[in-house]
């Protein structure tokens, strides 16, 4: 395995395998002209399944409304030579996508800019491609999740405060969301404790 700058001495997560390695970059402003590519490493052990890889993300990317046109004569050895390729195992698939032109094109820019939940979406397409999987029409941004999630910690509150009510329980703290403890879990004790209910078994009142 190749040493970068010292990257896999100081990472030795990166000597792990992944099911893919994919750099998402746009271009420098070299280019005065619009324009996307992909590469791979020229000296790949993967060099099948890289391909597979970045034709799957590059159609899916492609498929979007006024994405960059493309321009496949400016691969180069900044590309095939990539430092990333060499951070996983070298039985790891990876691919770099330039997905546009800098400010120097003011059409790529602004463009990748306001599509950024659309190309995450084609990406994430591309990469389940590659994997023999499909992702749902329909997908929440991360905006969305957030708000989705956040909605649903309350129902989930209101919805366990309503069930310790009735238990005559009362719930200390909030209730985590993926790790919500059923109400027969809250003791007795913590009844006895904080004046609900009955008192654990084999104490008085």
């Amino acid at each position: 395995m190749t040493l970068v700058n010292g990257d896999l001495e100081d990472h030795p997560e990166f000597h792990e395998g992944y099911d893919v390695f994919l750099a998402l970059h746009y271009d420098s402003d070299t280019y005065d002209d619009r324009g996307a590519f992909w590469g791979r490493a020229s000296a790949s052990q993967t060099s099948e399944a890289d391909d597979r890889l970045g034709t799957a993300v590059w159609t899916a990317f492609q498929a979007l409304p006024g994405a960059p046109p493309p321009h496949f004569e400016r691969n180069n050895v900044n590309v095939t030579s990539y430092y990333g390729f060499v951070l996983t195992t070298p039985q790891t698939p990876g691919a770099l996508v330039e997905l546009g032109v800098g400010n120097r094109r003011p059409e790529d820019f602004t463009w990748l800019r306001e599509n950024e939940d659309a190309i995450a979406e084609a990406v994430a397409r591309g990469v389940a491609a590659f994997g023999g999987m499909s992702v749902p029409d329909q997908y929440l941004t991360g905006a969305q999740f957030n708000a989705y999630t956040a909605a649903l910690q309350r129902q989930l509150d209101e919805t366990y405060a309503t069930r310790a009510d009735l238990a005559g329980l009362r719930i200390v703290g909030p209730v985590a969301l993926k790790s919500a403890v059923p109400l027969r879990k809250l003791t007795a004790a913590q009844k006895a404790k904080d004046g609900h209910g009955r008192p654990p078994k084999g104490r008085k009142r």
